[in-house]
């Protein structure tokens, strides 16, 4: 699942803020632990670069859950989501993170952090090559000169081969279903999700998220001109992990020293 990454309005990337804020109960209650699940891979591949106490970046923090968890590693934390509604929760479950309620493609930090994550393929939401630049023109700027970032994103093949289905959970005071579908001539997928929840009444609630694949090397293009350099693609389940997530990458980069 998927961390809000945007604030701004006017267009399909932005209607996740709504979708987020509708979903962010449900989110919190059943699906934070797609973000924790990457944990291992984060220790390896992110925090094995950190100094002690580093300050880290928490992009589209969601729920907080991931927050939570690197501060009780001893690090610094700062969340950036542009769901409210997400942000509520991560107060709850990270209150000695500093949390900024901010588009990705334009937050800025008081202060440089260390190092950087992202994950859930919150970065999927983004639907164009230009926002996802944009985007990391300002992770680039959040980071000192050597920092490193991590991200997560789903490949075409998890879209093509795992979101054709639907799916979904009854319980006595709430129940959800959800439909994927993916088009391949247009590189998007879809996410419908129906909530049923009983909140003195039973309430119905719709939302739809979009998602994008990017290739790797789009994803080179991007990263080179914001400010990144050696740039690493991992499989989860390939490189990393034989019971990781399947059709999911990691993207490792570093800042670089000329990079402002």
């Amino acid at each position: 699942m998927h961390q809000s990454p945007v604030a701004a309005k006017g267009d399909e990337t932005s209607d996740a803020i709504v979708a987020y804020d509708v979903l962010a109960w449900m989110y919190d209650r059943h699906w934070q632990r797609f973000s924790v699940d990457a944990l291992g891979v984060v220790e390896r591949l992110l925090l094995a670069r950190m100094p002690s106490g580093a300050h880290l970046l928490d992009l589209c923090c969601g729920t907080g859950r991931v927050s939570a968890e690197l501060l009780r590693r001893g690090y610094r934390v700062t969340g950036v989501d542009g769901s409210a509604g997400m942000l509520v929760y991560a107060r709850l479950h990270a209150p000695n993170a500093t949390l900024v309620h901010a588009d990705v493609r334009a937050f800025t930090l008081d202060e440089r952090v260390d190092g950087a994550l992202c994950l859930s393929d919150s970065l999927n939401h983004l639907l164009g090559i230009d926002d996802l630049a944009q985007a990391l023109r300002h992770v680039a700027a959040a980071l000192r000169p050597g920092g490193w970032l991590l991200f997560d994103l789903n490949t075409e093949s998890k879209y093509a081969q795992h979101w054709t289905d639907s799916f979904g959970i009854v319980e006595d005071d709430h129940v959800y279903v959800v439909r994927i579908a993916y088009d391949a001539s247009t590189k998007l997928a879809r996410f419908d999700a129906t909530l049923l929840r009983d909140a003195g009444g039973w309430q119905r609630q719709d939302v739809t998220l979009w998602n994008r694949c990017f290739a790797e090397a789009e994803l080179r293009e991007a990263l080179a001109p914001a400010g990144f350099a050696d740039v690493q693609l991992f499989d989860w389940r390939r490189d990393l992990d034989p019971n990781g997530e399947p059709g999911k990458v990691f993207v490792l980069a570093r800042r670089t020293e000329a990079a402002e």
